[in-house]
């Protein structure tokens, strides 16, 4: 991973500026954030947008390992659906009826596990190509070590 992060540029105000204009770097969260980068467990880097949760089925009344459902007590005919991710253990669900289950604009709530998400305003700091980056660095100290 690099020394220092740098600053990405977004785009947040309507006139254009970006955060780095806007505000000049934090250097205590920029520590923050390559401590996150750096301690993020393997499980949680590899799942890093791309979890593996399982398809929903059911067969013979039962689930697949890692799916529940439950009926939601205060609305009558509406269930949660819960799904546990198989490589990291996220879980995500989402509410519905039996016929919309599978609605095309599903929305799901998470529950992220603590050292999950990156620190707060870190975004300015982190790019997916920076979280990538370091899944490959690790990847390939493995690979390199496996080949020797």
């Amino acid at each position: 991973m690099p020394a220092n992060l740098a600053v990405v540029p977004e785009v947040r105000f309507s006139d254009g500026r970006n955060t780095a204009e806007a505000a000049p770097a934090d250097p205590q969260l920029i520590k923050e954030c390559e401590a996150w980068l750096n301690g993020l467990s393997d499980e949680f880097l590899a799942c890093y947008r791309n979890h593996n949760f399982p398809k929903l089925y059911a067969k013979n009344g039962k689930f697949p390992k890692g799916v529940s459902a439950k009926p939601v007590p205060e609305v009558r005919g509406h269930f949660q659906i819960w799904q546990r991710c198989r490589d990291c253990g996220i879980k995500r669900w989402y509410t519905c009826t039996a016929r919309d289950i599978f609605a095309v604009d599903r929305r799901y709530e998470y529950e992220w596990p603590d050292g999950y998400n990156m620190p707060r305003g870190g975004a300015s700091y982190i790019t997916w190509g920076m979280i990538l980056d370091e899944r490959n660095r690790r990847f390939a100290e493995a690979l390199i070590g496996l080949a020797a």
